[in-house]
């Protein structure tokens, strides 16, 4: 408790973002300079900036470790809650990366929580958006 409350007061939004990249970037909820429940704090705390910036990719990115964070911490029930907020957020936006991302932190509670059939339906659907997004970015254009 005391090491997060320490990163928490230590970090601008700046070297936070910095120090999430890496976690973002290799899916993983944690490391030997953040803990757990640093990162679901830091993700509240630059949403706003985020949303004002409109970086929605790192954003959605950033609840996707928030839930595998939750996840990892055994609360699976505020884990499904943030995964079914991101995806309502992400439909609200018709922002289709943000809805897969979702997707797959929906996919993720249910797997670690047992629900395996559940979680490969969610997978299957945020593969079918990214599909989607692929085609239609490669298809040539008419004019």
């Amino acid at each position: 408790m005391l090491i997060s409350v320490t990163l928490y007061a230590a970090h601008t939004s700046q070297a936070r973002l910095s120090l999430l990249k890496p976690l973002i970037k290799y899916n993983t909820p944690f490391s030997t300079e953040i803990s757990t429940d640093s990162i679901t704090v830091w993700e509240k705390l630059l949403e706003p900036e985020l949303e004002e910036q409109q970086h929605y990719s790192l954003l959605f990115q950033l609840k996707l470790l928030t839930v595998r964070a939750l996840i990892t911490e055994g609360h699976f029930s505020l884990a499904i809650d943030k995964a079914n907020s991101m995806y309502q957020k992400a439909k609200e936006m018709s922002y289709s990366l943000g809805t897969a991302l979702s997707l797959q932190a929906i996919g993720n509670t249910y797997l670690n929580s047992s629900t395996p059939l559940a979680a490969i339906e969610s997978y299957k659907e945020a593969l079918e958006i990214i599909s989607k997004d692929l085609m239609q970015t490669n298809m040539p254009r008419r004019f």
